[in-house]
């Protein structure tokens, strides 16, 4: 039987698990295709670069590993760069 957050939606924020080695990192999910029977979600994982600037690593992850978990109904709101509109 598939779990209700097995179909995630873009923008939801995740925690990987200890199955990925990213273990504890908090991302989101920025793309979800159907491989066959399994889903791929590419989860963004925000990473300091210095001390003014960050930068975002995109990670792939199959549904079917359980690498991930989702955070209640957490969504995280994407904003222009640089204050534009």
């Amino acid at each position: 039987m598939e779990k209700e957050w097995q179909k995630a939606t873009i923008g939801q924020v995740v925690q990987f698990t200890e199955n990925h080695k990213w273990c504890g990192a908090l991302g989101f999910v920025s793309e979800v295709k159907k491989c066959g029977d399994d889903y791929r979600f590419m989860i963004g994982c925000t990473m300091p670069n210095n001390q003014t600037v960050c930068d975002t690593a995109y990670i792939y992850s199959m549904l079917s590993k359980n690498e991930f978990e989702p955070l209640l109904d957490g969504h995280v709101v994407l904003m222009p760069k640089g204050g534009e509109e």
